[in-house]
């Protein structure tokens, strides 16, 4: 799927999507690729079956906040719908897994997207700030924007996990822990993550 993904951005320069479900035997079928754009692909949400889907970054971007949003409203339609893969050209692969879905629908209830037409969804300011003060801390690549953006949805309990594909094809947890120093500082520690 990876290799298809890619080939069609190599040709067009969009983002390319594909729904995973299962047939009443149990099989794994996928629904035809959809194409998007730059920044965003619609998800065939009514695939028999579906229970994931996969897209591709068009750069080494990290999650969005349009892909957070978007990984709740699946669910909340479909309540076998519980994750969402997004690879990027440079080889990474990671997945946005709702872990609960009572705690991710309170999350978009009190946190409503912040949309303008034609753009990606944001978080509302105070998060959205709060997201990039946090980068001077992590780093503004692309493994300190993923860290930052994996500890402010564990900070706010949205009920949604961020996972990072190893070497071996397995998906990492990425979870942060707050550690107090002694001087009262805070320094943040990464627990079971690459």
């Amino acid at each position: 799927v990876e290799t298809t993904l890619k080939e069609a951005t190599n040709i067009d320069g969009v983002e390319h999507g594909i729904t995973f479900g299962r047939d009443e035997n149990g099989q794994i079928t996928q629904a035809p690729m959809r194409d998007g754009g730059v920044y965003n692909v619609p998800v065939t949400q009514n695939w028999p079956g579906a229970f994931a889907s996969v897209h591709n970054h068009v750069a080494n971007t990290p999650l969005s906040t349009g892909d957070i949003y978007s990984a709740i409203k699946l669910i909340s339609n479909n309540p076998n719908f519980t994750t969402s893969y997004i690879n990027l050209p440079d080889g990474s692969s990671y997945s946005i897994v709702v872990t609960d879905l009572a705690l991710a629908q309170n999350f978009i209830d009190k946190y409503p997207a912040d949309q303008i037409p034609g753009y990606s969804p944001e978080f509302p300011d105070a998060i959205h700030n709060e997201l990039q003060d946090l980068k001077d801390y992590f780093g503004f690549d692309l493994s300190g924007r993923t860290n930052a953006l994996a500890y402010i949805l564990q900070k706010y309990d949205a009920g949604l996990q961020i996972l990072k594909e190893d070497d071996m094809g397995n998906y990492d947890a990425i979870t942060v822990r707050i550690k107090e120093n002694l001087d009262g500082s805070k320094t943040y520690e990464f627990i079971n993550c690459p």
